[in-house]
């Protein structure tokens, strides 16, 4: 059962993650010169459109039974306990199954902060009432402070789920009542239970640090919870606390390094710093929807801005060595220790995996208008016009529309998007001129066919470089369901090559992370590659960096190639739902 879960879920943990490999990561981060900085709301965020993101369509039905398997199977589902640092910590399985439940969660509520319709408000609201039915994260004990951070995720989500339902009259009285109900006693638990120091500021004193009592990320993101709260219920008593954390970490911030704090914790102090950035950065964004820049503040203790926390972090991310005096404190990484100029933990924030780890940009760079420190950062993290998939600390996916931006949305049905947006942007592709491909000689038959896919295989002569070939690849078309395919309506298709032909032997465990849509593995062997044709082709990009240099060159042609095939006019025989016609918009 629990290795069901497991599949059911994509997953991430923040902070957890092999670095059996650190030592031979370079200490120096490339900085990309031609990089163009995106401008929020991404145009990935585009994929909202058709509710069909990461290779897989979102299916309400399907998440809420999951949901409920998972509740009946998972011991710490009301309450997660995280520590890295206790003998009582949650099992891998109970961290991995919660954590895929609050990104699962924020998906549908992606899509309906992007396109927030009736329809999607239904979704979403189905799945915050089966977490209050099953009591998802709903519990902390009174001393404990460690379950606090999951439960305050879960209660985020919930907090912006609401404002945008309620700000676009989604919600019935009935509704408005279960869900602010709950918020309040989800609210209530973390004021009352744990380490209430955390929610009062209470060690929060300028300049001073000692062990077990600072005022550092957990104070941070409980007062931004505190912030939206008080936004959301209009009770300045909590959204006050918001302007008082701001303030302190830019008074409490140093010249050399900002949030020095964050920097103590050894290895794992690039994370903690991003994430320093973020909470402060939510509680701006908060505050910025009452008309009231944080941004500009600038403390006369530390003479600093916000924007010179930022300065500060990208200085050192060039320059590590201006971090590694503060670094090799340590602190607080009991059984996570190691070298604290291992490069592990940089390596992650900044991966295109992980464009989530780097919330505050996205915040940041909209809500300034010098955008000098943004541009410098998008050419040092790899992956920020990238689309998140997993959930880090403020409760929406802040790439994408949300907040009055979703209250004020035109859309109110699923035929309003088709009117609104384009769907799908093209994206400039790299054309091979020597490539060509003659179209009397395309041939495509059915090899086998399910309700929900069909396999085809293609064949037809190539020619390049003034030499002809013949050509034969499998294809997999996907469809949602036996409807949509006999309408003729296909979400996607891949062409199948095997892996031992193309890929870098030494970079076959980094294939076996990409995206699952991309790969097929075999007890943790790579044996193929499955790269899409034209729609969410940008999901080739990781399985192509796993390919030797010849072989991204061949598997590059053939998506290329396959994709000027596919626009053929192909018989009622070879077609008979029409779908590759469909999807290739041929006549």
């Amino acid at each position: 059962m629990k290795e069901f879960l497991q599949n059911i879920f994509i997953y991430t943990i923040a902070g957890v993650l092999s670095t059996a490999n650190a030592a031979e990561l370079p200490y120096n981060i490339t900085q990309k010169e031609n990089y163009t900085h995106p401008n929020a709301p991404l145009s990935a965020c585009n994929f909202y459109a058709e509710e069909y993101v990461f290779g897989e369509k979102l299916k309400v039905e399907e998440f809420l039974n999951q949901i409920d398997l998972a509740s009946k199977s998972t011991k710490d589902f009301k309450r997660l306990q995280i520590a890295t640092d206790e003998s009582y910590k949650s099992s891998e399985n109970d961290i991995k199954t919660v954590q895929g439940i609050i990104d699962k969660t924020l998906l549908f509520q992606t899509s309906y902060f992007e396109y927030p319709t009736i329809e999607r408000a239904n979704k979403l609201k189905k799945i915050l009432f089966k977490l209050i039915e099953t009591q998802f994260l709903s519990q902390i004990y009174r001393f404990d402070g460690d379950q606090r951070y999951p439960h305050s995720h879960i209660l985020a989500i919930f907090l912006h789920s609401f404002h945008v339902l309620r700000g676009r009259d989604d919600l019935t009285h009935e509704e408005n009542k279960i869900l602010s109900e709950e918020i309040h006693k989800r609210f209530s638990a973390l004021e009352k239970g744990g380490r209430d120091t955390w929610f009062n500021m209470y060690h929060c004193q300028v300049g001073k640090f000692v062990t077990g009592e600072s005022c550092a990320n957990h104070t941070y993101y409980e007062q931004y919870i505190k912030t939206l709260y008080g936004y959301i219920f209009d009770r300045p008593e909590y959204f006050n606390s918001g302007e008082r954390m701001f303030k302190f970490a830019i008074d409490d911030a140093k010249p050399d390094i900002g949030l020095w704090r964050e920097a103590y914790r050894g290895w794992w102090a690039w994370m903690y710093i991003s994430i320093g950035l973020t909470d402060l950065a939510g509680i701006a964004e908060v505050y910025r929807w009452r008309n009231i820049d944080l941004y500009k503040y600038k403390s006369d203790k530390s003479g600093l801005q916000y924007s010179d926390l930022v300065d500060r972090y990208i200085k050192a991310i060039i320059n590590p060595n201006l971090i590694y005096p503060y670094s090799k404190k340590n602190h607080g990484l009991i059984g996570r220790m190691k070298d604290h100029k291992d490069p592990a933990m940089l390596k992650t924030v900044l991966s295109k995996d992980f464009p989530e780890k780097s919330n505050w940009y996205y915040l940041f760079e909209k809500s300034i208008e010098e955008k000098t420190l943004a541009i410098k950062y998008s050419k040092l993290a790899d992956g920020l016009s990238h689309l998140s998939r997993y959930h880090v600390n403020l409760g929406f996916n802040p790439q994408c529309n949300y907040g009055n931006s979703s209250i004020k949305s035109p859309i109110k049905t699923e035929a309003d998007i088709k009117k609104v947006d384009i769907i799908f942007i093209p994206r400039p592709k790299k054309s091979s001129s020597n490539l060509s491909i003659d179209a009397s000689t395309i041939f495509i038959e059915t090899q086998l066919e399910t309700d929900d896919f069909i396999k085809y295989e293609i064949e037809f002569k190539a020619k390049a470089n003034e030499k002809s070939s013949i050509r034969k690849y499998v294809l997999i078309g996907d469809f949602e369901n036996k409807t949509l395919k006999e309408k003729g309506i296909m979400r996607q298709i891949r062409v199948i090559l095997p892996s031992d032909s193309f890929s870098e032997l030494s970079k076959e465990n980094e294939a076996i992370n990409c995206e699952p849509a991309t790969i097929k593995a075999d007890q943790n062997k790579l044996k193929e590659y499955w790269l899409f044709i034209d729609r969410f082709d940008e999901l080739n990009e990781c399985p192509l960096s796993t390919m030797t240099a010849e072989g991204k060159e061949r598997a590059e042609q053939i998506v290329e190639l396959i994709a000027k095939g596919l626009k053929s006019k192909f018989s009622e025989e070879q077609d008979r739902y029409g779908a590759l016609r469909n999807f290739a918009g041929s006549p």
